[in-house]
């Protein structure tokens, strides 16, 4: 993740460091119960939640 401050704006301070800092825990924490509720990569590898193949 990137964040990006226009030419107009202050530099970034430590209030707008935790800001990011906590946006990015939740974006990752997203990803991962994205990951491990998906059913499965579309190629025929097996499910990310498990090791039974896929679809049983």
């Amino acid at each position: 993740m990137t964040f990006l401050r226009g030419p107009g704006r202050h530099a970034f301070d430590r209030s707008d460091a935790q800001y990011a800092e906590s946006v990015g825990l939740r974006v990752a924490g997203a990803v991962d119960l994205a990951r491990l509720l998906a059913p499965g990569p579309r190629t025929g590898q097996e499910p990310y939640a498990s090791h039974e193949p896929y679809g049983e």
